[in-house]
């Protein structure tokens, strides 16, 4: 979590191989978790929602 400013904080979540970018290689650690139907606090959660879906490859 970052700080955005006084009171606002955000979080980064598309770069799941921690490289420092947000590219093809991120891919395969969203499709992985998404067909293991994890659900809970999962980095590859890209809503928050508890549950990692394939309606984020469309943002992804």
């Amino acid at each position: 979590m970052k700080i955005l400013a006084t009171g606002v904080y955000g979080f980064y979540s598309k770069d799941h191989n921690k490289d420092g970018f947000t590219e093809g290689e991120d891919y395969p650690f969203l499709q992985n978790t998404s067909e293991a139907f994890l659900e809970g606090k999962q980095a590859t959660d890209l809503n928050g929602d508890g549950f990692v879906e394939g309606l984020y490859f469309p943002f992804f």
